[in-house]
């Protein structure tokens, strides 16, 4: 039996696995969750507009459908044609007046569609010229953030963190709390946060060489 376990030692000490051995201790993470991978700057962001179209007074087709969609209830555009109903050698007024698929028609002339009967919506439809009101809500990029600080052009809204030490034990250091601002030109924080809101979010990791090491915030 000694023989065998000095074998087994010399097996395992030629680098190939132990059967019987336990596995290697897995160090928890703080706070016992898996810590997030360091926060990244998001690439597009929503971009909500309103605004108002009219139609000219010799326009019959609108160029739009709508599914059969019909209030009470928010109304979405579902079709913008190519081209004009009447004639097919013009484009469609939707078209000319840049509707898209997805456009809410909040209003027609003046008045608020989510809260029209159905029979008060096609009415107000066909009574053309038509004056209408249009939200558009889109993904749009978020422009990339320019290391050049001097331009007068360039718009930067920084971002700023508040951020709380807590006490150690036995009161050994108060709670204080501080703000950091993150410089134009900073694309990855160099931090690891946990949990999500709306539970308090913590530091859990911090990068070394990062923003967040170079600043002085530090897990916890």
């Amino acid at each position: 039996q000694r023989r065998e376990q000095q074998q087994q030692q010399m097996q395992n000490a030629d680098g190939k696995k132990d059967p019987q051995a336990a596995p290697p201790a897995v160090r928890p993470a703080p706070g016992g969750l898996t810590p997030l991978p360091p926060m990244q700057m998001p690439t597009t962001t929503k971009k909500e507009t309103t605004f108002t179209v009219k139609s000219e007074d010799d326009v019959k087709s609108l160029g739009f459908g709508l599914n059969g969609k019909r209030p009470p209830g928010k109304i979405f555009i579902e079709v913008v044609h190519e081209v004009d109903k009447e004639d097919p050698n013009l484009e469609s007024w939707a078209k000319h007046a840049d509707l898209r698929v997805g456009d809410e028609i909040v209003e027609i002339h003046d008045n608020v569609v989510e809260t029209m009967t159905k029979e008060e919506f096609e009415e107000n439809l066909k009574d053309l010229p038509i004056k209408l009101l249009i939200r558009r809500v889109e993904e749009v990029p978020v422009a990339p953030v320019s290391e050049d600080t001097t331009a007068p052009d360039k718009k930067y809204t920084p971002l700023k963190l508040n951020l709380v030490v807590p006490p150690l034990l036995r009161n050994r250091m108060a709670q204080s709390m501080f703000r950091k601002t993150v410089e134009q030109g900073v694309l990855n924080l160099g931090l690891t946060f946990e949990p999500l809101p709306p539970e308090r979010v913590f530091v859990a990791k911090v990068k070394p060489d990062s923003w967040g090491w170079a600043v002085g915030i530090k897990v916890g």
